[in-house]
């Protein structure tokens, strides 16, 4: 059954030249990363798939000379949190997000160089984009000799290491990803890149178990770009992790509330479910429906509906979507529930083991 990761990031720093966009296949395991790349003028939306068994290619719409594209993964719910990397080299930031492509999210200006900064020089530029080029194509080794090359010629630059962390993301180095972003930040960011590169080093972060220390960064990331929706989601899911659970509701509401009358997003099964605890129940099964019927197969948006139905005392229409469910094994365990990958809210997980037995034959 293909999965659909939740919650994902990021956007990286830009420098260079020409337009387009590209993803790589999933990875399997929480431990990869899946790491799409993009360069242009312009912001691309980009997610990529990732499949609980065998692993689903993901849909490409490139972008040339300027012209933007995205990269949307075709897939379902519960997927390990493999975190997504990016390469931006271009004049604005390009994105990468989770199941439907969230968008040009979190525009960056032009940048102007200020600080302690270092502007990156043609040289550096040009093998930037060779790097994104590389990787694109599944090159890794040349990328990261092109992109060692512009950490030697200019070793001063940020852009370099922040670069080479997204690599070591693709890689699933998180330590090295860490190190090179530190090292990014401690150089000196471009003006407009330091809420980039925290929200990269935030997901990183979550992904190693750090929520508290990748909320300092989300936090700050968000307050140099108030409108960047994929830091905002991702600081949800940090306070989900730090089960945060009122704060993260808070969080994701208004997330929803903006978006378009037809979007809808994966986070919105953990928005369903937090939602259950704390207004009436079918307000939940409404908004677990409309995933239901963008994702007919997630065995999460089966469970949760069998929840909100319960819930509600319609045990029949309850026990229907429990049929549903393929494989019910990781839903008999609240504590398996609400670890990653699925990470439920604990007490919609609890809420859940108290209803199986009238769910169940």
């Amino acid at each position: 059954m293909a999965a659909l990761v939740l919650f994902a990031f990021a956007i990286a720093p830009a420098v260079g030249g020409r337009g387009g966009g590209t993803a790589a296949r999933a990875a399997r395991g929480p431990a990869r990363a899946v790491t799409a790349l993009a360069f242009g003028r312009h912001l691309h939306g980009i997610t990529a798939g990732e499949a609980l068994g065998a692993p689903r290619a993901a849909r490409a719409a490139s972008a040339h000379r300027g012209r933007g594209g995205g990269i949307a993964g075709d897939d379902a719910l519960g997927a390990p949190p493999a975190a997504r990397a990016a390469f931006a080299f271009g004049r604005r930031a390009c994105v990468v997000g989770a199941g439907a492509a969230l968008g040009a999210l979190g525009a960056l200006r032009a940048p102007a160089f200020a600080g302690t900064a270092v502007a990156p020089t043609a040289q550096s530029a040009d093998r930037l984009a060779k790097a994104a080029l590389a990787a694109a194509e599944g090159r890794l080794d040349e990328a990261a000799r092109l992109t060692a090359q512009v950490i030697e010629l200019q070793p001063r630059y940020a852009g370099g290491f922040s670069a080479r962390a997204s690599l070591a993301v693709q890689r699933g180095d998180y330590a090295g990803a860490l190190a090179d972003y530190d090292a990014a930040l401690e150089l000196g960011a471009v003006e407009g890149e330091e809420g980039v590169i925290r929200l990269n080093r935030g997901v990183v972060l979550i992904a190693v178990g750090r929520p508290a220390d990748a909320l300092v960064d989300l936090d700050r990331s968000l307050a140099l770009d108030r409108g960047n929706r994929l830091a905002a989601l991702n600081r949800a899911l940090a306070l989900l992790d730090l089960d945060r659970e009122d704060d993260a509701f808070a969080a994701l509401r208004p997330l929803v509330a903006t978006a378009g009358p037809t979007a809808v997003e994966p986070f919105w099964l953990i928005y369903a479910l937090l939602l259950a605890e704390r207004a009436p129940v079918s307000e939940a099964t409404g908004v677990l429906r409309r995933l239901e019927a963008k994702f007919r197969s997630a065995d999460d948006v089966h469970a949760a509906l069998a929840l909100t139905l319960a819930q509600e005392g319609r045990d029949a229409a309850a026990r229907e979507q429990w049929r549903l469910v393929r494989d019910p094994a990781p839903f008999r365990s609240a504590e398996r529930l609400a670890r990653k990958p699925k990470r439920w809210p604990r007490a919609a997980a609890r809420a859940l083991q108290e209803r199986l037995a009238q769910l169940e034959p």
